[in-house]
């Protein structure tokens, strides 16, 4: 299997990094284009009488303002980036499906017990709903490793 495009999903966390870097490791080998796609989470609002509606996000000029500057750690890897909004495994899946992307490399926060139940888990949403593989990296590694 050729691998010509790879997604990696970034939140700018250090385990983000850490799939960059892998990510990029990957590209480079197989001379694939990297896809930097960062998905802004739609806030919403709720009353005491439950849900009020879409609040427009003020706070979304800084991520995709992070986006714009974020580059694979080897810069001759050819690239590109996208900010989409909406839930991130959605948004995310969608975005691999409609792109024909071959692999996924994606960070986790490694998440277990009471906070998976509560809070979800992106990355295994994606595991179980994405067109393609899907790569995990646990914890942050050195650039080195990948090789």
């Amino acid at each position: 299997m050729k691998i010509r495009t790879i997604l990696c999903p970034v939140d700018f966390s250090k385990h983000s990094q850490s799939a960059l870097a892998y990510a990029t490791a990957l590209a480079k080998d197989s001379d694939a284009e990297l896809h930097l796609v960062y998905a802004y989470q739609e806030p919403y609002a709720y009353t005491d009488g439950g849900f009020a509606g879409y609040v427009p996000p003020a706070d979304m000029e800084p991520d995709r303002e992070r986006l714009e500057k974020l580059t694979p750690t080897d810069p001759s890897v050819r690239f590109c980036r996208k900010f989409l909004v909406g839930n991130p495994a959605d948004a995310l899946v969608d975005y691999a499906k409609d792109n024909d992307m071959d692999l996924i490399v994606m960070g986790t926060h490694g998440r277990s017990g009471i906070e998976r139940l509560l809070m979800g888990s992106v990355a295994e949403a994606i595991v179980r709903t994405a067109p393609c593989p899907v790569l995990t990296i646990k914890q942050p590694v050195s650039e080195s490793q990948p090789a």
